[in-house]
């Protein structure tokens, strides 16, 4: 290949990716005709075909070994382009990050708040949802840290994961429930309310069947929500327990709306940790937020 077109090389990924030629020529602006023409330019540069032109334009073995690397490659090349625009501009740079609930209310959130409160210009974006749909948005570089419970991603040869401080799992419930202020509650007793919880990890949801007496009719996680400030209410106002982070809770346990239940057993610890992509260089903002997530508060 004489010269790298990164155009041809985008309308390429397009067309690969799209239902149709002309679906794809639609979206880039294009006529068929022209797009096609590009496509056989890039052919010609590459010295082989991409697409079956008998199978309904269909990718060669060759297209479809070269997809993945050209989607990763023109990834790469649009980071850099931003990060350029960002020191041009004298910012810190962008960051997208994907987050569990517990901690991007208990340690995600301040540690964003130190960072930015010591100035700079940066732009930040952050999806709290389920966790381990965020590795799929990860190696495909649609975010670039996942900061939550990654147990369920260990062992996975793509990415580095980076321990974060271990935080003592806590049990609550509303301020007057029956369980609050008593010095050790039974598995019994425990298990004798309502939960309510985010989607549990399952070394999580394994400690709680064990936990819990072989006798019990206790219908398990009553409901699950992705926001911990919806279950805090929902606990403040009913007899629902739940868990989490001690920092998650403080505020509330602090003003004395909340309570803790302090269940007859060895305390649990999260298992939260940082994670990106092994073979992309991590920014400087994002050095610099590991930094601040890893040093805790």
């Amino acid at each position: 290949m004489n010269r790298w077109n990164l155009k041809k090389l985008g309308q390429f990924v397009r067309v690969a990716q799209a239902p149709s030629l002309s679906a794809a020529a639609r979206d880039l602006g294009m006529s068929q005709s022209a797009l096609t023409q590009a496509i056989r330019g890039l052919e010609a540069e590459l010295g082989f075909g991409l697409f079956d032109r008998e199978q309904g334009f269909e990718l060669t073995g060759l297209g479809r070994e070269l997809l993945p690397r050209v989607v990763e490659a023109l990834a790469r090349i649009g980071e850099l382009q931003d990060e350029v625009t960002g020191l041009m501009q004298g910012r810190l740079g962008s960051l997208r990050i994907g987050c569990g609930p517990a901690v991007a209310e208990g340690v995600l959130g301040p540690a964003l708040g130190r960072m930015l409160g010591t100035g700079g210009q940066a732009s930040i974006s952050v999806r709290v949802g389920r966790f381990p749909e965020f590795a799929g948005l990860l190696k495909r570089r649609e975010i670039d840290l996942l900061v939550g419970e990654a147990s369920g991603l260990a062992g996975d040869p793509d990415l580095v994961i980076r321990r974060l401080p271990p935080e003592e799992i806590v049990f609550f419930c509303r301020a007057g429930h029956p369980l609050a202020g008593l010095g050790r509650v039974t598995p019994a007793a425990f298990f004798s309310f309502p939960h309510v919880a985010t989607d549990l990890a399952p070394w999580i949801m394994a400690w709680l069947a064990q936990v819990r007496p072989k006798d019990s009719t206790h219908p398990g996680i009553t409901l699950t929500s992705s926001q911990h400030a919806l279950l805090k209410r929902v606990v403040e106002t009913s007899d629902a327990i739940s868990g989490a982070p001690r920092r998650v809770v403080e505020p509330e346990l602090a003003s004395g709306r909340l309570a803790l239940v302090r269940l007859s057993r060895k305390p649990i610890h999260n298992q939260a940790a940082v994670v990106h992509l092994k073979e992309r260089g991590l920014s400087p903002l994002a050095e610099r937020l590991i930094a601040e997530l890893e040093g805790g508060a």
